[in-house]
């Protein structure tokens, strides 16, 4: 066997050996994580909590945090929506989701994968009169009866309202849909100017994601805040001291939260709506089984402009899922940055078009041949095929550089202090022989 069958058999092995971190870094496979290192609550008590008795980890590294007030004695009522995608369990205190469990994805012997771990209110909560006044403090009255709702066949919609005494409201309405990983909000206010409400708002996600993977320093670190303004991907990772409160001006298309395999983003209707994104959160030094490294815990949420008329209707659309490239690029907002796939300074262009081939190809041969080590191994065999016409040229340059050997040596003996006349004639010999 020769060296570069010994090298294409060597680096089929590797891809064989290590095929499915690729695959799930590239969002092809759906990860099966392990069970997590946070504890996933109940989120039914966890509804009726006293969000009070804990502080929200990051909220509280930031000025511009809302401290939420004593809702212990609002009783709250829940209802369950089931998708083919997720169960998402509503809370009346804060009028929307307390919990998110993805039916595809599990930890490892403990269940469905939770996207709102150790959450102390529902998300997202809509912050007014500069941050004093929280949806998520508030008690809100459902359209539906207490109980568990199916919307596996059709769009289901729940509404919530909050009544204030003067005659203002401020309205939250759900769109479920049975086999997507978003759903609508669309927040509208009535008599906006019963409410003290004035010049503008944001959209919060207050609940940072959790651990779901066995390695807890590897997931913290691909932890992110990250927006989307003017076609471009922009981290929020201005730390100081250990705390983030970062914001970053202009329109932006979508906030987001992601981490090692799955994110949540918070895009407006109309890409162009939004003020800016801004991020809290803080990071520290932990210990886990005799090893020390660095938690991050983190928040999202957009600026919204607040018109000066007496109602008031924005939509959104809530991604809470998967990182998964090809799942997110359906989006029309360039959902699939989230991923940071060819942003990688001066060779990102280069590598993108490689890595989308990949992604595009590899699940299409999966489905024809649903084992991913035969798919890798005729991928590379296939690559080996469409390269061999680059390969067969190059073995015969090599050939002829072989026997043209001889008479290269002559030249460079004739020539040797004369090194233009012995590039002239060596390139001359080349091209006799055809030769590249």
């Amino acid at each position: 066997m020769d060296k570069k069958s010994i090298i294409i058999v060597v680096a089929i092995s590797l891809v064989v050996i290590f095929y499915w971190p690729i695959l799930q870094f590239l969002g092809i496979v759906k990860p099966q994580p392990p069970a997590p290192v946070q504890t996933v609550v109940d989120s039914v008590a966890v509804a009726a909590q006293d969000t009070t008795t804990k502080a929200a980890p990051t909220a509280a590294s930031s000025s511009t945090a809302l401290a939420l007030p004593d809702t212990a004695s609002i009783k709250a009522d829940t209802i369950t929506v089931s998708t083919n995608k997720y169960m998402v369990l509503l809370s009346t205190k804060g009028g929307g989701p307390v919990s998110i469990r993805l039916k595809e994805y599990n930890y490892r012997h403990a269940g469905p994968i939770e996207l709102l771990p150790e959450t102390k209110t529902a998300v997202p909560v809509a912050r007014f009169a500069g941050s004093t006044v929280s949806t998520g403090s508030l008690p809100f009255t459902c359209s539906l009866a207490p109980g568990s709702y199916d919307a596996t066949q059709k769009d289901l919609r729940v509404e919530f309202v909050y009544q204030n005494p003067k005659g203002g409201a401020i309205r939250q309405t759900y769109v479920f849909h049975p086999n997507k990983y978003d759903y609508d909000l669309i927040l509208a206010l009535d008599n906006r100017d019963q409410l003290g409400f004035e010049r503008q708002y944001n959209l919060y996600w207050p609940t940072p994601l959790g651990v779901t993977e066995p390695d807890p320093e590897k997931d913290y670190a691909t932890f992110e805040a990250v927006t989307f303004m003017s076609k471009s991907r922009e981290k929020l990772n201005d730390f100081k001291e250990g705390k983030l409160d970062q914001t970053l001006s202009g329109n932006a298309s979508w906030a987001a939260l992601r981490s090692e395999y799955f994110a949540v983003a918070i895009m407006p209707s109309k890409s162009d709506t939004a003020d800016g994104a801004f991020a809290l959160g803080h990071q520290s030094k932990i210990e886990q089984n005799g090893r020390r490294f660095e938690q991050r815990q983190l928040t999202i949420g957009l600026d919204m402009p607040l018109p000066s008329s007496a109602s008031v209707v924005d939509s959104f659309s809530i991604y809470a899922g998967p990182l998964d490239y090809t799942l997110m690029s359906h989006y029309d907002v360039d959902l699939e940055a989230i991923l940071d796939i060819g942003t990688t300074p001066f060779i990102g262009w280069i590598i993108k078009p490689f890595a989308l081939a990949i992604i595009w190809l590899l699940p299409r041969m999966y489905s024809a041949i649903p084992n991913y080590g035969i798919v890798i191994i005729l991928f590379a065999i296939l690559i080996k095929i469409v390269t061999l016409p680059l390969s067969l040229k190059s073995y015969k340059s090599m050939a002829a550089m072989k026997e043209l050997q001889p008479k290269i040596e002559e030249l460079r003996k004739k020539h040797k202090n004369n090194p233009q006349q012995l590039n002239a004639e060596t390139m001359k010999l080349y091209k006799a022989h055809g030769v590249n």
